[in-house]
């Protein structure tokens, strides 16, 4: 297995060690999540961009 292979389960467990109560999201779905910031033709504001990792349940937005 290489370094990489290793960052990825590493990152997995740790996501997997949250509690599940806040619904935190899978590998696939930070994979993504992230994969969408960086396709999106405008510019988030960090403001923008963070809740949605920030939110304790899923589809909704703190307010």
């Amino acid at each position: 297995m290489d370094q990489s292979d290793q960052d990825l389960d590493q990152l997995d467990a740790l996501l997997r060690a949250l509690p599940v109560d806040n619904m935190p999201m899978t590998l696939s779905e930070l994979d993504g999540y992230i994969v969408g910031v960086l396709a999106c033709p405008e510019m988030i504001p960090p403001s923008g961009g963070s809740v949605a990792l920030a939110s304790t349940k899923r589809n909704t937005v703190p307010h």
